[in-house]
């Protein structure tokens, strides 16, 4: 059987055995930060999903193990091309500073859904529901907005599933960076799957995003670009920029420069994440 495996490689130089990339891929299902350290004592570096934790402890240790190796997050919809032009704009200051922004999660996660899996829905093997597995994509790109928060102040509650899981299914949040001010909202208890909206206030206009689009509001004039989205990696709402990460990902590994998603670039997304459920949970 070890014969079968291929050896993972970059330019042609192997990077690490087959068989090791296929126990470390076998992994599925298991703690992440147990995986990191296992990885860490081979030298292994490690590229995961999100979330990469469920737990402030869990992420201490993910923590650690990254001081050994370097772990990368799949926090895909930061490639998706009308986000990187939301941020390059807002970068180039020609609409000034940023005073706020909102995040809206509108979609439907039924019984069936929860049932299609023994860890779904529950505190100990999913860690939460509508924020942690729906729109934890959602809350990331409002916070690179936004910035990190100073003041968090979460509600969860779960609104049409109680008796079938133990999560939220809905989630509110008022998220402050300095004088920024940031509302997010996400549910699993709509009637169908929206569009995800992130809406930018500025001190000369607004920035508002859905699907492939961005509205550019500035001086009583709407610019509207489209953009062409590469073809998802599944399913439609798992959004369409892995292979952007995943390639990203390698190309630093290869060069030897940082990874915008690294531990510390989703340090924010995660301890966000994490003190929503320290509030959150209190509420259901």
């Amino acid at each position: 059987m070890a014969d079968t495996f291929i050896d993972c490689r970059i330019n042609g130089k192997k990077v690490f055995s087959g068989k090791n990339a296929f126990y470390i891929y076998e992994t599925f299902g298991f703690p992440i930060e147990l995986t990191c350290e296992m990885a860490a004592e081979k030298g292994i570096h490690v590229f995961t999903e999100k979330p990469p934790v469920i737990s402030w402890d869990e992420w201490e240790r993910l923590q650690k193990a990254g001081e050994k190796v370097r772990i990368g997050v799949c926090v895909q919809n930061r490639y998706n091309p009308n986000n990187e032009k939301a941020m390059a704009i807002l970068a180039s200051g020609e609409m000034g500073s940023v005073k706020g922004a909102r995040a809206c999660v509108f979609w439907d996660r039924g019984k069936y859904y929860y049932a299609s899996g023994d860890w779904r829905g529950k505190w100990a093997t999913e860690g939460g529901g509508a924020l942690i597995n729906q729109s934890v994509h959602t809350l990331d790109l409002l916070l690179l907005f936004l910035g990190k928060p100073d003041i968090v102040s979460c509600h969860m509650a779960n609104r049409r599933l109680q008796g079938i899981i133990e999560v939220e299914d809905t989630v509110e949040a008022y998220l402050q960076s300095g004088e920024k001010r940031g509302i997010f909202f996400a549910t699993n208890a709509y009637a169908g799957n929206a569009p995800v909206m992130i809406e930018i206030v500025t001190e000369k206009g607004t920035l508002h995003l859905e699907d492939d689009w961005l509205d550019i509001k500035k001086e009583g004039k709407t610019e509207h670009l489209t953009f062409e989205m590469p073809t998802p990696m599944g399913k439609g709402y798992w959004g369409s920029g892995h292979f952007a990460c995943i390639q990203d990902y390698y190309r630093c590994m290869e060069q030897g420069i940082p990874f915008r998603n690294d531990l510390q670039g989703v340090k924010t997304t995660v301890e966000t994440m994490l003190t929503m459920y320290e509030q959150g949970r209190k509420t259901i």
